[in-house]
């Protein structure tokens, strides 16, 4: 019970005014009837040698930032707003400037006729005591009707810290690190600015583009030891503050990963009309901008439209087709003075191009062609003449990629290969993320396709080979072998054209097992050349391109109590599963960040600090945008499994600090569509009593849509959180113990991805699950998914716990609890295993299986698209249920009151009513105690 307490802290506030009427809850007898609920889950008596699993003690909702809800339910922090609170003095009563709005948390001084008190004092005067007793308050009042405000286009701007110690400025004339650093002699770099900071000191940097790396704490090599610490600690009371200053055009200071072309770089290539040629002068090339704004990579340089960029790094014999992609050869047929060649692969099923040519393999361009049968899906209705497409997984083996890997150095790349299918370009490269073929963008020696396009019977494949890379730098080992291996699954080769179109004779293997080889064609050395198209085929030379020179970590934060706020962080070379920016530490802010065209990762952060716990100051990340990533918006991890033992599994978890992760925008995540990494708009490793909250996920082609908790997590809040239109899931949660609360979330229009599920809220190799008051619609995408499954699952939490979950096992008790939630256009609206014993009440759905129907369609007031607030007096507004979990939900999706003397609606909204005609100002406070009180003068 203590432990429980412990997380909901209460104290007495006094007496708080004649004006309110109270709606306090009996705290005692909530807290003994959760004590109830848990005791079977925390005293399992857990096998020898396993752990029993974490008790619960869910972590508060934070303080609400302050912000406003507009009418039409769009949320909006304080600073993206122009909005004022003024006090009547003759009417007694506060004035909103914008009427029907929601105000929460604005500021007591900011308050107009109260300037002269103190915020005590306006606490005081508006709940009846001190403003430290207060945990949210807000206001709404009859008032000017405006316009509904456009949707953010971007993170709201922060709020300067005044009087700056150090300013940087880079476009002043004057700039330079040794200067002062004042406004009449700024400091060049940011860099320079964090080596001297101090704590407590603010360092304000002007709008310009920063090519640098930003590091406060210990920087890594590429090979991830520590070689050089930069900057100071902050402390809890006197953190360093890094921030940046916007122009009059809202523009903020960039730090970009990118490089300038140098004068004159650029080169025509005759026989491609607008494409231009460059020497690569980085050794870790990635992404090209124009002006800032990325182009997009394409597959061969004479492929290119405008507004596209190709790197090279094999020879500029491989970009020449020497051969007819779709002839079919012969053995002996000669071809520029050279016959085809038949060559079967090895033991292992390798082609060895060593083997067939010898020494003059090395350096060359060489050509393969082969046919393959893939099976009709159904023999008895295939008809030759009109093939159905067939989509399978490739593998690929051998020190051969098809793509660029990502933030990967030049020296570490390996050869090279194209592969035309029937006579088309098979794209290594996809910038949609659509389900089209594309190869993997991981390191090493293993290629992977997803998507790659078959059709029915025989199939003509033709292979073209560089063999100019042949070293490779992973662990100092050098691969000088030639060896390919290309495995659809399932197929018969041959190797030249087959007379008729009926099932072949031959075995069936995992691999193309021949081939017809011609070459070689000497390559003379690598390319290392980039190549683009502009828009109207513009000279590049008369622009300013860039090309990405740095990898991961443009911003790394691992000292303490650093906030680095109010920067765009864009571009560079980002490796697999690395980010552009890197925070760690206790206390330590990023805020009000566009972070945007990562190679890979846009956020990643670390909270896995051995001598901390959750008594320790969080780790913040807020108010950022992440757009157009490679992978994952936001990934990061706690303690690893080591740090549990019996002893630290439950509060105060050493190992981890606490993390806040709040009111951030992902947008178009997932864009390389990466093959096998599974990301999403947010992934995240072991975490223990973090808060992820108000979030909002838009689109993606990442596997998964919305926010992923994979492995090992227990006692997280995830609450408010809005996903938009993902792939496969809104909310997925994966091997763990919990429990977790998933509260308030909204879910909408899910389009189907690689898995097999397509889930508003999904649970597997999980235990505890808390899902209380989501709405889920599942109607705005039809597309057939997996297996034909047309639309979206609301809950699902269907397969049993199955694997080893750290140091508990396989979980004991796998219970899940649903309540309250609304869930609509979903046939399974809700689905869990049949051999647990789950529990649930007041959850409803317009036509699904697995809860209660509702007594007739909902209403939601839809003012705009996602505007999922029920219509006053609809069915499902009283439907709800209260008990001691609903009661750990005190909010609503915009972090809204729920008082318990209101009806219960079920979903993730409280109703929102009117104001009655005889009242002008509701105001609504929540107490730290816990108490809620409503006031509505009139």
């Amino acid at each position: 019970m203590q432990r429980i307490l412990r997380a909901y802290p209460s104290r007495c506030t006094g007496q708080y005014g004649r004006w309110w009427a109270s709606s306090r809850p009996r705290d005692a007898g909530l807290w003994l009837w959760v004590l109830a609920a848990f005791v079977p889950a925390c005293f399992v008596l857990a096998e020898p040698g396993r752990l029993a699993e974490p008790e619960p003690s869910i972590p508060h909702n934070p303080r609400l930032l302050p912000q406003v809800i507009t009418p039409a339910g769009q949320r909006f922090l304080l600073s993206e707003v122009d909005v004022q609170i003024a006090y009547d003095a003759q009417a007694d009563r506060l004035v909103t400037s914008h009427g029907d709005w929601w105000f929460i948390n604005y500021p007591l001084d900011r308050i107009e006729g109260l300037e002269d008190l103190s915020r005590d004092k306006v606490a005081e005067l508006l709940f009846g005591g001190a403003e430290a007793a207060v945990r949210n308050w807000y206001i709404r009042s009859r008032g000017s009707s405006v316009d509904e405000p456009d949707a953010p286009r971007g993170p709201a701007p922060i709020e300067l810290t005044p009087n700056p110690t150090l300013i940087v400025d880079g476009n002043h004339p004057d700039a330079d690190d040794g200067n002062t650093g004042t406004a009449d002699a700024p400091l060049r770099t940011i860099q320079a600015a964090v080596n001297r900071a101090r704590p407590g000191e603010v360092i304000h940097v002007y709008p310009g583009v920063y090519r640098e790396s930003v590091t406060s704490g210990q920087r890594m090599d590429v090979h991830g030891r520590p070689v050089q610490r930069h900057g100071r600690h902050g402390t809890r009371d006197r953190p360093i503050r890094i921030e940046g200053v916007r122009d009059a055009q809202q523009r903020m200071p960039i730090i970009s990963g990118n490089d300038v072309f140098p004068d004159d770089a650029w080169s025509p290539i005759p026989e491609w009309p607008g494409v231009y040629r460059a020497d690569l002068f980085t050794q870790r090339p990635g992404t090209v901008s124009l002006a800032g704004k990325a182009l997009i990579e394409g597959n061969a340089p004479d492929a290119l439209k405008p507004d596209m960029f190709h790197v090279n790094r094999a020879s500029r014999a491989f970009l020449r087709r020497h051969v007819d992609v779709n002839a079919s050869p012969s053995v002996g047929e000669l071809h520029a003075d050279r016959p085809w060649r038949h060559a079967k692969v090895d033991a292992d099923g390798h082609l060895d191009l060593h083997a067939v040519f010898g020494d003059e393999a090395r350096d060359a361009v060489i050509w393969a062609s082969t046919w393959l049968w893939i099976e009709p899906s159904d023999e008895a209705a295939w008809n030759p003449a009109f093939p159905e497409p067939v989509v399978r997984g490739v593998e690929v083996a051998g020190p051969f990629r098809a793509a660029r890997m990502a933030g990967t150095h030049l020296d570490d790349q390996v050869n090279k290969y194209r592969v035309w299918v029937n006579g088309d370009l098979v794209p290594a490269i996809t910038e949609t993320g659509s389900d089209s073929p594309r190869a993997s963008w991981m390191y090493g020696f293993t290629d992977r396709w997803r998507g790659f396009p078959f059709r029915e019977g025989w199939n003509h494949l033709m292979f073209q080979f560089d063999t100019t890379t042949t070293t490779h730098a992973d662990h100092g080992q050098i691969d000088d072998t030639l060896r390919f291996h290309f495995a659809p699954g399932n197929v018969v080769s041959a190797a030249e054209r087959p007379e008729a179109c009926s099932p072949p004779n031959g075995e069936r293997r995992d691999y193309v097992s021949e081939y017809l080889v011609w070459g070689p064609v000497p390559a003379d050395g690598p390319d290392h050349g980039v190549y683009v198209r502009l828009p109207n085929d513009q000279n590049p030379n008369d622009v300013q391109l860039d090309l990405a020179a740095r990898g991961s970590g443009l911003v790394t934060i691992r000292n303490a109590f650093t906030h680095f706020r109010g920067f765009e962080i864009r571009h560079g070379a980002q490796f697999q599963q690395q980010a552009q920016v890197f925070i760690a530490g206790e206390g330590s802010l990023l805020e009000g960040c566009l972070v945007q065209r990562s190679e890979w990762t846009g956020i990643e952060f670390s909270v896995a600090e051995q001598d901390r716990d959750v008594t320790a100051t969080p780790l913040v990340i807020r108010n950022n945008w992440i757009v157009d990533v490679g992978a994952t918006g936001i990934a990061g991890a706690g303690a690893p499994e080591r740090t549990l033992t019996a002893t630290t599994r439950d509060y105060p978890y050493p190992g981890n600090v606490p993390l806040v992760v709040e009111h951030n925008t992902v947008v178009n995540h997932g864009r390389r569509g990466v093959y096998g990494a599974m990301d999403a708009g947010m992934k995240m490793f072991d975490l223990k009593h973090a808060v992820i909250r108000y979030n909002t996920i838009r689109g993606g082609y990442s596997d998964f849509g919305g926010i992923w908790l994979d492995w090992g997590h227990y006692n997280n809040r995830v609450e408010g959180n809005l996903s938009v239109n993902g792939r496969a899931s809104g909310i997925s949660l994966e091997a763990s113990p919990g429990p977790l609360l998933v509260a308030n979330n909204l879910v909408i229009g899910l389009r189907p991805g690689s898995q097999w599920f397509r889930a508003g809220i999904l649970a597997w190799d999980t235990s505890r699950v808390w899902s209380i008051h989501n709405t889920i619609d599942g109607q705005w995408d039809q597309t057939k998914g997996w297996q034909g499954e047309v639309g979206t699952r609301g809950i699902y939490t269907g397969n049993p716990t199955q694997r080893e979950l750290h140091a508990w096992g396989v979980v004991q008790s796998e219970n899940h609890r649903y309540f309250n939630n609304l869930l609509v256009g979903a046939e399974h609206a809700m689905q869990s295993h049949k051999d647990r014993h789950d529990e649930g009440e007041a959850n409803y759905t317009d036509r699904g299986h697995g809860v209660t129907p509702l007594p007739a369609p909902p209403e939601f007031l839809l003012q705009r698209p996602h505007d999922y607030r029920l219509h006053p007096e609809q069915p499902a507004e009283g439907l709800g249920v209260s008990n001691g979990y609903t009661q750990l939900v005190r909010h609503d999706f915009h972090g809204l009151l729920r008082f318990a003397e209101d009806s219960h609606p079920v979903g993730a909204f409280r109703v929102h009513r009117p104001i009655p005609a005889n009242v002008h100002t509701v105001v609504e406070v929540e107490f730290d105690d816990g108490e809620m009180r409503r006031r509505t003068p009139h």
